[in-house]
């Protein structure tokens, strides 16, 4: 019976092979139909009418070059709104308070995982990260 199963199933993927118009119709169509899905059902499921403003709060902690470049190239958007906001959980309370749906943090330079930071040696873990063990090379048995 498993022979059989085989035998379709590479007869098939041959037949596949073969039609390369089948076979992009094949990985296009569902994407098609999800995205259409999608957008249909969006307004029902609580997603954004099309049009709308989104809510995008931003928090310079760094108040360098980095978050001026983000509000001058996100203030063009029609469709985005940027409220100035002073601190992470400020913005926090916006997400959790369904105000925004996310917020934007720029760190602090001197935050000590920040690239900015130049210190000699090695970087510092994440304090969330463990450092890896360094690798165990094995060396091969002596053979004779």
């Amino acid at each position: 019976m498993l022979r059989g199963v085989l035998a379709t199933l590479a007869k098939d993927l041959r037949l596949l092979g073969r039609d390369r118009v089948g076979l992009v119709f094949l990985g296009l169509a569902p994407i098609v139909v999800m995205s259409v899905a999608g957008l249909s059902l969006a307004g029902l499921y609580g997603g954004a009418p099309p049009g709308s403003i989104h809510v995008l709060p931003l928090v310079d902690e760094d108040g360098g070059w980095v978050g001026r470049a983000l509000r001058e190239r996100l203030a063009d958007d029609p469709s985005i709104r940027l409220p100035a906001v002073a601190t992470r959980d400020a913005a926090r309370a916006m997400v959790r308070g369904r105000g925004a749906a996310a917020a934007l943090v720029v760190p602090s330079s001197r935050h000590p995982c920040s690239p900015t930071v130049r210190r000699p040696g090695p970087a510092p873990a994440h304090p969330h990260v463990p450092r890896a063990a360094p690798p165990v090379i094995a060396r091969p048995p002596h053979i004779s």
